[in-house]
C-alpha cells in the first residue's frame, strides 16, 4: 500500500510474480513429516527479506502428510519487483521425536526476470531445489504489467466458517487468503472485529480482474470481481444467511 494515497511521477508498471504453492515433492525420509523453518524472498526493491513460509520454532512445526500437501504460505507482505532475479531462500528442517532434528532442505533458487518478456501469462511455473533429504518445488505465475493489491475481510455479522481465496483472470489456481482451521477473526484497533489472513497481498495485471471467493462450510462458493486501479480502495459485501462479511480490496502501484 505504498502509493495508495499519493501518486508517484514517472509511473510505469513493473513485472511481478505470484507465489502460488511450495511443495515437498520428495523425501528421502518418506512421510509424514513434521516441518519447520524459513522460506525467504528477495528481489532488487530494496534486497530485505521478505518471508513466504515463517515457522522458525520446532514448537511450532507443520505436520505434512504427503507430496500433494502444501506449505501454509504467511507471505509475501507486499508486492514483488521483478526486473532482475528474484531470490528464493530455503531453510527448511524436520522435527524428529529423538530431538535430534535433521536439515530437510536448505539452498537458493532463482527467477529470472529478464526473460519474462518472452515468458506466456497463462502458464504457471516452477522451479526445484534438490538437497540432501528431499526436493522442494515452488509454484508460481508471472504477472505482467502489475498492480499491487491488499485485502482485508471485516465481519460484520455472525461467525465466518471455511475459505477465502483469490485468483486472476488469466491463473486460475487459487491462492489460500484464510481458512478457519488454521486462524479466526481479530480484533482491529477500532474494536471491529476482521478475518485473520494467512495471506493479503497479490499483484494484479492491470489488463486482468481480481476474483475473491468466499467458500463457507456447508454453502455455495460466493465470488466477487475487482477491476485493478492505480491507488484507492473497492469495498464489497458477501452475504448469506446469519453471516454476513466485508471485502476491501486497496490498490498501489508497484515501483522503485
Amino acid at each position: 500500500m505504498r502509493y495508495t494515497d499519493k501518486q508517484i511521477q514517472d509511473r510505469a508498471y513493473l513485472n511481478s510474480i505470484n507465489v502460488l504453492s511450495v511443495k515437498i515433492v520428495s523425501s528421502d525420509k518418506g512421510f509424514p513429516l513434521n516441518v519447520y523453518g524459513n522460506i525467504i524472498l528477495r528481489d532488487n526493491l530494496d534486497e530485505k527479506c521478505i518471508f513466504l513460509f515463517s515457522r522458525p520454532s520446532r514448537m511450532d512445526s507443520e505436520l505434512i502428510n504427503s507430496e500433494d500437501q502444501s506449505l501454509i504460505l504467511t507471505g509475501p507482505s507486499r508486492g514483488l519487483v521483478l526486473t532482475d532475479y528474484i531470490f528464493i531462500e530455503v531453510d527448511l528442517k524436520m522435527k524428529l521425536d529423538n530431538g535430534k532434528d535433521e536439515q530437510l532442505s536448505i539452498g537458493l533458487l532463482d527467477i529470472d526476470g529478464r526473460v519474462a518478456p518472452r515468458v506466456p501469462t497463462t502458464k504457471v511455473r516452477c522451479c526445484t531445489l534438490e538437497s540432501s533429504l528431499s526436493t522442494v518445488e515452488v509454484r508460481y505465475a508471472l504477472v505482467k504489467e502489475a498492480t499491487e493489491a491488499t485485502v482485508e475481510f471485516p465481519v460484520l455479522k455472525g461467525d465466518f466458517k471455511g475459505k477465502i481465496t483469490a485468483h486472476t483472470t488469466r491463473i486460475h489456481d487459487r491462492v489460500l487468503l484464510h481458512d478457519s482451521r488454521a486462524c479466526g477473526a481479530a480484533i482491529s484497533s477500532d474494536g471491529s472485529r476482521v478475518i485473520e489472513l494467512l495471506r493479503r497481498v497479490l499483484a494484479v495485471c492491470v489488463d486482468e480482474v481480481l476474483f475473491i471467493s468466499a467458500e463457507p462450510e456447508g454453502v455455495d462458493t460466493l465470488v466477487k470481481k475487482f477491476t485493478p486501479s492505480l491507488s484507492g480502495s473497492q469495498s464489497d459485501v458477501f452475504d448469506w444467511g446469519a453471516v454476513k462479511l466485508g471485502v476491501k480490496v486497496t490498490w498501489s502501484v508497484i515501483s522503485f
